[in-house]
């Protein structure tokens, strides 16, 4: 949503007038009870009061317009059982708990703490460790945005879901939710699988993130995996050294050419070092603008710095 307001002033020039448009946050409403004018409003007054701070004495005159864009949204979502796609199966890398109700979540969470020697995938051999779990004000089938609040029932536990696209021609991993709390004692990571006929989604445990994504390197043995991007380490003390630079940004996914396309490097010349480069700078200030207009000020230079960096002396 957004809403363009036409605003004016006075000034020693006479009357000035411009416009702007404010932006405010795509928000998630499962019901219109949730949508918050009150706070709506304060958002638009804080940033109307951000732009005063840019040039003061603004007023506004009207609003010129207000635009409301919707679309359906279909949140992410564990459910009843679902069927290993073949292609994860042969990889036998993750427990898929064959359950009939809606708490895969937490049978997948459970098949990760307590692995069975045998018959994994059968619900009787984790419902006597179904109390471990706080799952108080927690409602099944759990959506991935509830992951956090799962977390902070159970402080012992962190959880990363991810998704597979399977539907592409080189199957991808895509990060969903990372944990910041990957030093619990019990640092679970989840695949969440959909069904594309039906929409119904499943969790399902990933005994190895390693061979998850053994594809990505040619490492023979096991790697070391950033939940972030992905990468796999060789070494772990290189993925610790990598996570604290990876983590500030949001999680990662790899998108791959259309089939048949080629990707080549041409610029060979930019990868070859330059005697020397020019760094420059402008310095200006602030004029005000005669007339009407959305220009109300111009920008003029006051000074300039012109800097050559060079290897040779």
């Amino acid at each position: 949503m957004y809403f363009d307001v036409f605003f004016t002033r006075i000034s020693e020039a006479g009357l000035q007038e411009t416009e702007a448009r404010f932006y405010i946050p795509v928000q998630t409403l499962t019901d219109f009870d949730f949508l918050n004018l009150v706070d709506l409003a304060a958002y638009v007054d804080s940033k109307i009061e951000s732009f005063n701070r840019n040039g003061s004495g603004w007023n506004i005159k009207h609003i010129i317009s207000a635009t409301l864009a919707t679309c359906c949204y279909r949140p992410a979502q564990g459910s009843s059982y679902y069927e290993t796609p073949e292609c994860l199966a042969k990889k036998k890398v993750v427990i898929n708990v064959q359950n009939q109700d809606e708490l895969c979540f937490a049978w997948a969470v459970l098949s990760a703490i307590h692995p069975p020697k045998h018959d994994p995938q059968r619900v009787t051999k984790y419902k006597q460790y179904f109390g471990e779990l706080n799952l108080t004000g927690l409602s099944f089938p759990l959506k991935v945005r509830d992951v956090p609040k799962f977390e902070k029932l159970n402080p012992h536990i962190s959880v990363n879901v991810n998704a597979f696209e399977i539907d592409q021609q080189i199957p991808e991993l895509i990060p969903l939710y990372i944990s910041p709390d990957r030093q619990r004692k019990h640092h679970i990571n989840l695949l969440l699988l959909t069904d594309d006929k039906t929409g119904r989604q499943h969790y399902v445990y990933i005994k190895s993130l390693s061979k998850l994504v053994c594809g990505r390197t040619s490492h023979n043995g096991q790697t070391h995996v950033c939940p972030y991007c992905l990468h796999c380490f060789a070494q772990s003390h290189c993925l610790e050294n990598h996570i604290p630079d990876c983590k500030i940004h949001s999680p990662q996914r790899i998108l791959y050419p259309p089939a048949g396309e080629q990707v080549k490097f041409k610029n060979i010349i930019r990868t070859h070092k330059v005697p020397f480069a020019l760094f420059c700078d402008f310095e200006s200030y602030l004029q005000p603008v005669d007339g009407e207009g959305n220009i109300v000020n111009e920008h003029v230079p006051s000074g300039f710095c012109c800097l050559r960096v060079s290897c040779y002396p």
